[in-house]
This record gives C-alpha cells, structure tokens and sequence, in this order.
C-alpha cells in the first residue's frame, strides 16, 4: 500500500523545482524493509526522480554495504520522469535493528540519498555453513577494504566502522571504548565474542586481520578514552 501511495504522487508530479525539491531525488528518503529471519533477503523498492529542465542518466548507485544490491529499472531519466530501484538486503550474520544507507549520482553530478531500515529476528533452520562474516558479499566490507592498512584509524574504519560507529562509540554492534587492558582487548578482537555477528578478526581465527594490525587496532582503541 506505501508503495502505491508513493506511485501514485509521483504520477501526479511536481513542477521541476516546485517546493524546493531537489533535482534528484530519492522516495521514500527512509525506506522500512520489515522484518526478516536472519539469512532471508529483505526487498523493496525506492523510487529516483528526475525534478531538473534537463534528461540525465544515473551514473552512480552505491550502497553502504556489499550485503546490499541496488538496481535501476532505468538509467536515463527525461525531465520530470522517475526510475524504481529495487532494493536487496541479504540478512545474514544480523541481528535486531539494521540501518544501511544508497547514494544515487547523476550526469549533472546531483546526488541523491536514501536510508534502508529492517529488523532481523533469529532463524532457527539457519544453515550457517560458507555463510560468514568474511564469505561472500560480506567479505567486500570486512575483508578487503583492511588489506594494506597501517594505522589505528585506518584500520578501524575499513573493518569495524559499519557496526560499531563512529570513534567506536557503538552502532549496530556494541561501543568499543571504556577498555583499560590492552591484552584483554587484543584479545578480544583477534578471538571474537563466539557469535557469527564478531567472530575472531585475527587471520589465525580466520579472520583478515595480521596480529601486528590487531596490536595497532587496540592500541588506537584505548587511545580514544
């Protein structure tokens, strides 16, 4: 039913700049995806208009995560017409409350944003098997980006970042501050917390992260308090 609410007052249209609308722009600008059990895609649809004088062509969809698939229906956009983006989300290793984020670009360098909401709840058929933190799509967030990094910051930006917040202050996953033992939060992060969402990050644990990364990832954690 919100979807076709939404259809149908982009039928309706708007005059190119009436209301201060941006030239491109993304509806809903949040968009709620339900609730899923863990390992079940969520899908839904965003809708892209044009509200410039002149045709465009998307150029650039990205999504915040490699766990989530953006794809236009249409990539040229006349003046006033608008595009469905058809949105998946791939819940595995999830939990509870998950926000992700798309950013459309255009040939006029316009861009566009939109907010991803879903609630994953615990799925007790879940065969985890080949299906981890550092497999398939999740790997392009949590294995890749960290190769090569030398620096606390660098580090925790490439690999904990999208869950733990910004300074490490907490997200979808927990804060990272308050520690006083870096042993302890070595530790920690090199063996994870026994739960598919923080498995060890250490590549001995199998994770992509060398023991001097880890030491140099800690020691910028306890800086932080």
């Amino acid at each position: 039913m919100k979807s076709i609410f939404l259809l149908l007052s982009l039928l309706i249209g708007f005059s190119a700049h009436a209301g201060g609308l941006p030239l491109l722009h993304v509806q809903p600008e949040i968009l709620d995806m339900g609730t899923v059990k863990e390992g079940e895609e969520a899908r839904g649809t965003l809708f892209v208009r044009n509200n410039s004088d002149a045709t465009i062509t998307i150029t650039d969809v990205q999504s915040s995560c490699g766990c989530t698939v953006v794809e236009p229906k249409s990539r040229v956009l006349a003046p006033g017409a608008f595009t469905e983006l058809e949105v998946t989300i791939d819940s595995t290793v999830k939990q509870g409350d998950v926000k992700k984020s798309v950013q459309v670009t255009d040939s006029a360098g316009n861009v566009a944003k939109a907010i991803l909401k879903l609630h994953v709840i615990e799925n007790p058929h879940l065969v985890r098997e080949g299906r981890g933190l550092f497999d398939g799509k999740c790997a392009a967030c949590h294995v890749d980006p960290v190769q090569g990094k030398k620096t606390g910051k660098a580090i925790y930006d490439a690999a904990c970042l999208m869950c733990h917040g910004e300074e490490a202050s907490g997200a979808y996953a927990p804060a990272l501050t308050g520690y006083e033992d870096l042993t302890a939060l070595q530790y920690l992060i090199s063996h994870g917390t026994g739960s598919p969402q923080m498995p060890g990050f250490s590549k001995k644990q199998g994770g992509p992260l060398t023991q001097k990364q880890v030491l140099i990832l800690s020691k910028w954690l306890l800086s932080l308090d």
